[in-house]
């Protein structure tokens, strides 16, 4: 049976998560945003750099929830996974981009299918396609509520970006943590889930018989 997919649930604890580690995640998101202003004067740069910053974004939120040392140069982690997550990221805005042609509605709906593929790439160490895939798979499942959540974070960083951009810095992350949580909920963190057995503690020995 398919986990119920709580879009509030998940919004609620990607802001927790956000909040307790806001200077982190901005200085994080600075690196992110001025590496995508700079390749803007590149051509075709954009299409390379997405793919792995995103990658990179998440892989600094997952080692906050794994309770790792904070280090902000994480965000460019991302290329060394570079072919597969350049890929993901052309097909995500491919992808995208023809479901808003086609209607509003089905490029939210489009949008919420790929929500997971970066993290399916960088967690699961998955190739392209089949990141895709295993993010579509959670979307085909739920196709209303991941559409809604879609739509729920295209709002806010829309209201992030009329505060002359500055609010992106916010917004981002904050996006950033929600859908790692949907994440985790819905698939698991292969490193977390690793935890229960690698912690485990031998039973102490029975008691001594009475003599």
């Amino acid at each position: 049976m398919n986990k119920p997919f709580d879009i509030q649930r998940y919004l609620k604890e990607g802001y927790e998560l956000f909040s307790a580690n806001a200077v982190n995640l901005v200085v994080a998101t600075l690196l992110f945003v001025v590496v995508h202003f700079a390749a803007n004067f590149i051509p075709f740069a954009t299409f390379l750099v997405t793919g792995p910053m995103m990658g990179g974004m998440f892989l600094v939120v997952m080692d906050i929830m794994e309770g790792k040392t904070f280090n902000a140069m994480r965000v460019f982690d991302g290329f060394q996974k570079l072919v597969p997550l350049v890929l993901v990221g052309i097909l995500v805005s491919v992808f995208t981009m023809a479901g808003f042609i086609l209607l509003i509605i089905p490029g939210f709906i489009v949008m919420g299918w790929y929500l997971f593929p970066y993290l399916f790439v960088v967690d699961e160490e998955m190739d392209f396609w089949q990141a895709m895939e295993a993010s579509r798979m959670i979307g085909f499942a739920n196709h209303v509520q991941v559409a809604l959540m879609a739509l729920a974070l295209g709002v806010i960083n829309l209201i992030g970006a009329l505060m002359l951009g500055v609010g992106l810095l916010v917004t981002i992350p904050l996006t950033i943590c929600a859908i790692a949580k949907a994440y985790e909920d819905q698939h698991g963190f292969k490193s977390l889930k690793s935890w229960p057995s690698s912690l485990k503690v031998a039973p102490p020995p029975p008691p001594a018989s009475p003599v």
